[in-house]
């Protein structure tokens, strides 16, 4: 079994080709050049000059694709850039995915940055922004340059897996993804509406809490019982990696909700392919009592 990049995996998605493989290949040859590479198709803003001086000589790789492929599909990719970029950590941004993985730091880091990013510059990865990358991609290059080194792969473990199909390297770790951040504001027009502000947020940490806790224990169930499935089985591994992408960059009370539907959809294949091979159903799949949340919604549940 070859280990691509060696170290702890995010995401086990089963990966479909990409329709067209021109925009990897294009990145995968200009990266062994330069420390940043923007796809024409991409239209992103970016200064890349800037982004290049901020990495100088570190060995980070950032590519910036134009959107398209799924979240299953773009999962993968720094670890095809892996393949010919050894020794680097690695970052793609795919329309409104980004990704990161590295050979160079400690177990988590890269994700832990590229999370950083996101939080930091909520809107920069929304579809519906021409918004720059640069200051997120800096602020993701600073902290990079910052996190523990593990050059060791006892310290780094294995963050892409064997290959995008294996099923037990699931876990939060290296990968980070992110859906549109829409952020509502309310505005104050009297005093009086301060009280009233106070109950309503208080009332909707309690639910994004719910809905986090609920989410996190689908996506849990749902990554042991696609362990006892064989690979001919594939559709319920996919949506737990779906879901364990979604978690990741999970903030809103719509993408956590996205992430429960996400892991149901799984637990429903789950149970299929076990009936086809003559196994027991299992426990009872819980129901989702609403349809699926939409609008701008962003409540901190900690």
């Amino acid at each position: 079994m070859v280990r691509l990049f060696p170290a702890v995996a995010a995401l086990m998605l089963l990966t479909a080709p990409l329709a067209s493989a021109a925009p990897i290949d294009d990145a995968a040859r200009e990266l062994r050049t330069v420390a940043v590479w923007l796809d024409p198709a991409a239209k992103r803003t970016l200064d890349v000059a800037a982004l290049t001086s901020a990495i100088g000589d570190a060995p980070i790789k950032i590519a910036i694709l134009p959107a398209g492929p799924a979240v299953s599909e773009v999962s993968g990719l720094p670890r095809q850039l892996a393949v010919s970029l050894p020794g680097q950590t690695i970052a793609v941004i795919a329309g409104r995915y980004f990704y990161a993985g590295s050979e160079v730091l400690c177990d988590g880091e890269a994700g832990k940055a590229a999370s950083g990013a996101i939080n930091a510059n909520e809107t920069f990865l929304d579809a519906n922004e021409s918004s720059d990358l640069t200051k997120a991609l800096t602020d993701f290059v600073t902290a990079v340059k910052a996190a523990p080194k593990c050059e060791g792969t006892a310290g780094r473990g294995d963050r892409y897996g064997a290959t995008p199909a294996t099923t037990d390297v699931a876990g939060v770790d290296d990968t980070t993804t992110v859906l549109p951040f829409v952020l509502g504001g309310v505005g104050l027009l009297v005093a009086g509406l301060a009280v009233w502000v106070t109950l309503t947020r208080g009332r909707a940490r309690g639910r994004a809490q719910a809905l986090r806790t609920d989410a996190r224990a689908l996506v849990d169930r749902l990554g042991a019982e696609v362990t006892d499935l064989p690979e001919s089985h594939p559709g319920a591994a996919r949506k737990h990696g779906e879901a364990a992408a979604l978690l990741l960059g999970a903030t809103t009370d719509v993408q956590f909700d996205a992430v429960r539907r996400t892991a149901v959809d799984g637990l429903v294949a789950a149970r299929a392919a076990r009936v086809e091979l003559g196994l027991p159903a299992g426990a009872e799949i819980p129901e989702l009592d609403h349809e699926p949340l939409s609008g701008p919604s962003r409540v901190t549940a900690d």
